[in-house]
């Protein structure tokens, strides 16, 4: 198991969003996804991460 990352992001508008988590020597599942976000609600998404390289 990887990091744990919370993000919270107050989205002005509803619609349609892309995710794609990044951060140096780390992959994560899932590498991409898309969120729909509607008026007044909260988004819940859960990505794990795995180091890939060591120093």
């Amino acid at each position: 198991m990887g990091p744990y990352l919370h993000y919270c992001n107050s989205l002005q508008s509803p619609g349609q969003y892309f995710l794609r988590p990044m951060m140096k020597e780390y992959n994560f599942d899932p590498v991409s996804r898309m969120i729909d976000v509607t008026e007044g609600t909260t988004v819940k998404v859960d990505i794990r991460g795995s180091r890939t390289a060591y120093r």
